[in-house]
């Protein structure tokens, strides 16, 4: 065999060893995702967690409960699957409020609370035996620390008075405030229940 023939095959040889491994190298990078270049990469979870928030007295505010907390840290966003809220300085009856998920957002404003996005089938209860209410909606808004709730979806209040329908709605709830919405092609409408007469 020609000494050169022998040397080119054995350079051919390395060039393709080389090549091959430089395919493979990039094949796999590609396919691997990689958090360095992800900055918003989550930095905790919670399974089946409780988070319990006390006012400046120490008696207990609110608590949410979700089948997972998960926060971002770049946004300070936690999301949450399944929450539930349970609002507790609303007077004697405190509010439940549950979704089929739900984001914690950071304040806006400095000395601002925090604000709770719920979404998916949002049901707000109150169950009491003087006044109970039920409050159900697609998306709502809560803030906790001010006993707070709105939305611009469509929302029905029922209670022992009947049932009221309207486009959006804001509600204090501790004093059971509520400032209905309407639009052109959905009023704010209410059908009320008789009372009922003592026996």
């Amino acid at each position: 065999m020609n000494p050169g023939a022998g040397r080119l095959l054995v350079v051919l040889a390395v060039g393709v060893a080389l090549a091959w491994t430089v395919l493979d190298f990039e094949r796999r990078d590609a396919g691997t995702p990689s958090t360095a270049g992800d900055d918003n990469a989550p930095d905790t979870y919670m399974v089946n967690a409780r988070i319990k928030q006390f006012g400046a007295d120490g008696k207990l505010r609110h608590v949410i409960n979700a089948d997972r907390f998960t926060h971002y840290p770049k946004t300070d966003v936690t999301t949450l699957v399944a929450p539930e809220i349970d609002l507790r300085e609303v007077g004697d009856t405190p509010w439940q409020i549950t979704s089929r998920e739900g984001r914690i957002l950071p304040a806006t404003v400095p000395d601002a609370s925090e604000r709770i996005e719920l979404a998916g089938d949002v049901l707000a209860t109150r169950k009491g035996a003087h006044d109970p209410v039920s409050i159900n909606t697609d998306a709502l808004f809560v803030h906790p620390d001010d006993n707070y709730v709105e939305t611009d979806q469509p929302v029905v209040i029922e209670d022992q008075r009947g049932r009221t329908t309207a486009a959006g709605m804001q509600a204090w709830l501790d004093p059971g405030r509520y400032v209905l919405h309407g639009r052109t092609n959905l009023r704010v409408e209410s059908l009320l229940t008789p009372a009922r007469e003592p026996n």
